[in-house]
This record gives C-alpha cells, structure tokens and sequence, in this order.
C-alpha cells in the first residue's frame, strides 16, 4: 500500500478535525437545547365521563302506599313531570282537618273583634253598637256559625244592661223621692221654728200655759230627727245608685274582658295551626311524586300497586340528559401532591384516536380532600376536571366514555429529565440495602 501525500495526509487531519469540531458543537447545541428547553411535568389518570349532576334517586320522605305508577323504564320524562302517586288518604284526612281548624279560628277571631269594636265604655258610660263581622274570602259553615254567636252575644249583653238600666233608674227614682221628703221636711222644720218662736212670746206674755209650748218643743225635735233620718236615706240611696251604675259599667267591662281573653287565645291557636299547615300542604304535595329534572328513568325498583314504600327508600332513578359533561378520574396518591384545582389538563377519548381527533382542554375544578378506595381496596383520590370545548356532532361525547387525563401540574427542563437518574443513583449510592 503506497503511503499518502503530505498534501493528502494534510488534506484528512483537517477533515478529521472538522468532524471533531461539528461534534462538539452539535453536543453543543444540544446541552444548550437540554437546559432551556421545557417540557411539560404531566400526571396521567384514567377515569370516564359523567353527568356534572349525579344520577337522581327518587325517594319519599315519609313513604306510603304505591296508587299509581306514571312511567316505564327507559322512558324520557320533564323536569315537573309527574312519575307516581301514593295514597293520600291518611296526608289529606290531616291536612283538611287542619284547614277546616284554621276556617273556624279565623271565623272566630272575626267574631271576636267585632264584640269588642260593638261595645264601648267611656266617662259616659256604656255604649253598645253593633259592628258586623269582616266578609269571609269563602263563606263557610263556621263563618255563618260565628255570626249568629256574635248577634246571640251582643243580644245577651244588650238584655243584661238593659235590666241594669232599670235598677239605676229605680234607684234613681228612690233617691229623687227621698230628696223631696227631705225638702217637704225642712220646709216643715222652719214653719215650726217660726210657730214656736210665736209660742215663746204668748207664753212670755202669760196667754199661753207653759205646757202647750212644752209640746211644740218635743214636736219639733221629733221633725228634726225625721229630717236627719231622711238625709241619711239620701246619702244610701246616692250609694245604691252609684252602685248600679258602676254595676251597669262592670258588665260591658266583663263582656270586654271575656272576648279579649277568648281572643288571645284564639290567635295563639290560630298562629300554631297556619304554621303547621304548610308541612301539612307539603306532605299532601309529596305524594305525587315529580321528577326533579330532564332524564331517563331507570331502576324502578316497585311496580306493584298497593306495594308498602318505606320513608327515604329508593323508588326509581333519573339519570340527566342534555346536562354538562365532567370527565371524573382517579389518581395515585404518590402524585397527589402535584394535583391541585385550577391546574390545566389535557382530556383524551379512547373512543377517538388521539393522532387524528387530538384531545379536549380541560381544568381540573375539584380534589377529593381525602383518600378513597376502591372495591380491591386500593387507595386513590378522586379528581373531576370541568372540560372546556364542545362535543362535536361527529364526536358526540357521551356519559360512561372512558378517557385518560394529562394533568400539567408545572414545567420541567430537558437537562433535569436527563440527569433524574445520576441524582437518584448519587443518593442511594454507598448505602447497604
């Protein structure tokens, strides 16, 4: 083999020495690339999609006895539309009971403040005008009730002081005839005074014996004991008729007294009774049973009528419609501490290949504040990320679709990757296992 040129040998080293350079600036630029450049730190879970309602469960309150069954299974239903009713026999007996309790209080309540606005007492007296009781919104048997009790009261009470009227008046007429005894007395009383001071000067002057004075003396303190006898009368007679008259005020005051009492109490008993009534229209509502929103009913789980259903017990469910899609996954609880609402994600259909449809954006919007388990009891958190496109009409996303999730939970560089392994080997490195 013949030996190369010097030109030639000169010609190969600078060849050589070119590769050599080019090498070592394309490992250059890339170590250059490897610690600016970033990529995305992603955790990977897998989960499906779901209603952003859950699944409805119908369920009675206080139960009962199945009457009719409204729907079938797969059937679509309105929100408000009715799906069965219970017997509303024992709910209706209690709430007309309650609304006939509640006719006859205010009936009563009306009656009662029409006594007291028909029946006035003042310095004057007693002053009874019969005021009519308010007009009913529905007229009603109690209403009719009340009204003659109120014209039977105020009859009552218009006799009782009308037999009060006549005692004041006799007591009245008592005293005025007492006091014109007592004025005829007095004038008595002076005549006398005035005969026996003409009886003093007879007998002075010696016409009349002393004896006949003597006796128009006694006559006249006989008179005078009569008048201070018929004065006192007076003053009894004053008593006695102020005594019916405070007697005539104390019934309209008793009549008062009795019908604000009564009142009170029937408010009292009326104010219990409109606050229970609206439990009482509720549970009479309940037992037609509505569903609470757009779906398809499913799982009815009593079809026979007369069936006993226990309170709170399942009776049917409704899953939603035309309601937003969440996409609900589980994730690891070793990468749980990157994971956190608000992070951005990446949500891929395995119903679509994700070459050729890509994936959908999404945010992840709640995390479960607890670990949870699985039926193998495996632990997981649960994670729900609130997409943010549209199903497409050739793409329909559909509840049960299952997808995986790319959570961004933060930016990382290629150098950092590439060296994870030497920082991981340099910290277990020189240690028994």
């Amino acid at each position: 083999m013949s030996e190369l040129s010097p030109t030639e040998r000169l010609r190969k080293a600078w060849r050589a020495r070119q590769v050599t350079w080019l090498a070592c600036g394309l490992i250059g630029c890339v170590l250059v690339w490897a610690v600016f450049a970033q990529l995305d730190q992603v955790v990977v879970a897998q989960g499906q999609m779901i209603p952003a309602r859950t699944v409805q469960k119908i369920q009675s309150l206080e139960g009962g006895i199945l009457k009719k069954l409204l729907v079938e299974e797969g059937q679509m239903v309105e929100a408000g539309e009715p799906l069965l009713e219970l017997d509303d026999t024992r709910f209706r007996a209690s709430f007309e009971e309650a609304s006939q309790s509640i006719r006859g209080l205010t009936a009563a309540q009306a009656r009662l403040q029409a006594e007291l606005a028909s029946v006035a007492i003042d310095n004057g007296g007693v002053l009874v005008s019969p005021v009519p009781m308010a007009e009913p919104d529905q007229p009603s048997s109690a209403w009719e009730s009340e009204r003659a009790a109120l014209a039977g009261r105020l009859a009552s009470l218009q006799g009782q002081l009308f037999q009060a009227d006549r005692r004041v008046e006799q007591q009245r007429q008592i005293l005025q005839e007492a006091q014109r005894n007592l004025r005829t007395q007095q004038q008595s009383l002076a005549l006398q005074r005035q005969d026996l001071d003409a009886l003093e000067s007879a007998v002075n002057d010696g016409v009349l014996p002393i004896s006949e004075f003597r006796q128009a003396q006694r006559d006249q303190v006989a008179l005078k004991g009569e008048v201070d006898r018929a004065s006192l009368q007076i003053a009894q007679y004053g008593a006695a008729l102020q005594q019916a008259t405070a007697e005539r005020r104390n019934i309209a005051a008793k009549f008062r007294a009795d019908s604000r009492a009564e009142l009170i109490e029937v408010e009292t008993r009326l104010a219990q009774a409109q606050e229970k009534q609206p439990a009482l229209q509720d549970q009479l509502t309940r037992t037609t049973m509505v569903a609470p929103l757009r779906g398809i009913v499913k799982n009815i789980a009593f079809r026979s009528l007369g069936g006993v259903i226990r309170p709170g017990e399942a009776i049917m469910e409704i899953v939603p419609v035309e309601d937003a899609l969440i996409a609900e996954a589980r994730v690891s609880p070793k990468d749980i501490a990157w994971v956190k609402a608000g992070l951005d994600t990446q949500v891929k259909f395995s119903a679509y290949d994700f070459t050729s449809h890509g994936g959908m954006p999404g945010q992840v919007e709640y995390v479960s504040a607890d670990v949870l388990r699985d039926e193998e009891d495996n632990p997981y958190y649960r994670v729900k990320v609130a997409l943010q496109g549209l199903s497409q009409p050739d793409q329909p996303i559909m509840p049960g679709m299952q997808v995986t999730i790319d959570i961004m939970t933060g930016k990382r560089t290629v150098m950092s990757y590439w060296l994870k392994p030497l920082l991981r080997a340099r910290q277990t490195a020189m240690r028994e296992p």
